[in-house]
């Protein structure tokens, strides 16, 4: 019985490890894949394309599954007119997140610019964020969503009145630095 015991507890142990030596390297794994995803967005704003895309891709080789280097990806072919490429990217983003929110903004903006902003895409651009508007929760992302389409619509004045709703819902500190952004920027491109 003793030695029975003994060989349970083994085993246990041994199993208890394996299991913890796989939780840390998915840890690890996460983690390596968030630093890599930290550079991209610098690299983006200094129009290093090809290297934010190095990076993003070194973050999902860590983590296939890191929704947020999805996104980042198929932001980074937008801007660089990969469209294929950018649907490819935010599609995988929502098959992980119903609920990546930036993911259905940049599908939206994909169907825009492959369009040419033509006015059949634009008119069923507009209603269904408006749809989208109307379905779920209201929280600061879903309508963060909402005014980033009605900006690539350039439909500025419902655009403004859906960021004075986000900030009535004391939105966090991304979204609320997305807006100040934004509103810097009009206020610079009015001069």
């Amino acid at each position: 019985l003793k030695r029975m015991v003994k060989k349970l507890l083994l085993i246990s142990v041994t199993i208890l490890a394996a299991l913890t030596g796989t939780g840390c390297l998915s840890l690890f794994n996460s983690y390596r894949s968030n630093l890599h995803l930290e550079r991209w967005e610098g690299l983006s704003h200094k129009r290093q394309y090809d290297k934010a895309e190095n990076a993003i891709e070194s973050a999902l080789e860590y983590n296939p599954e890191n929704v947020k280097a999805w996104i980042a990806l198929g932001d980074i072919y937008l801007i660089t007119e990969g469209y294929r490429e950018a649907r490819y990217a935010y599609e995988e983003a929502l098959r992980l997140d119903s609920n990546a929110f930036d993911a259905y903004s940049g599908l939206l903006a994909v169907d825009l610019e492959e369009s040419g902003y033509s006015d059949n895409i634009k008119d069923r651009v507009s209603k269904e964020i408006e749809t989208f508007r109307g379905k779920g929760e209201k929280s600061a992302e879903r309508l963060m969503t909402v005014f980033n389409v009605q900006n690539f619509l350039h439909e500025y004045d419902k655009a403004a009145t859906t960021a004075e709703e986000i900030m009535k819902l004391s939105p966090g500190e991304e979204i609320s630095e997305s807006l100040s952004n934004y509103l810097f920027e009009e206020l610079n491109r009015e001069k």
